[in-house]
């Protein structure tokens, strides 16, 4: 799990250069599968979006096979204080922020 985590953060890096060129370009997430959605995510939560509701809406725009139920899941998921096992945290006020690793 940790590889995988860290290879997340690896990749929100990359994400975070194509997004970028928005909105004069716009990613295609039509075939992004978990780890690339997960990057994205990671990287707009850096970005201050920490809506699931905006993040859902983000991707959806952009292709992406990604419903509502399954973002929040996601964040949830992925939600904690372990830097190793997590990629964001939640906050009391519910407001997610990315760990750093």
């Amino acid at each position: 799990m940790h590889n995988f985590i860290q290879g997340i953060r690896f990749e929100s890096q990359c994400v975070r250069e194509a997004l970028r060129c928005e909105p004069e370009i716009q990613l295609d997430l039509e075939h992004a599968g978990l780890a690339i959605t997960l990057a994205i995510m990671l990287s707009l939560l850096g970005r201050g979006m920490d809506d699931p509701n905006e993040i859902s809406s983000y991707l959806a725009t952009r292709g992406s096979k990604f419903d509502l139920e399954t973002i929040k899941t996601l964040l949830d998921a992925y939600d904690g204080i372990n830097a190793q096992y997590h990629l964001w945290t939640r906050l009391c006020d519910d407001t997610y922020v990315p760990l750093i690793a």
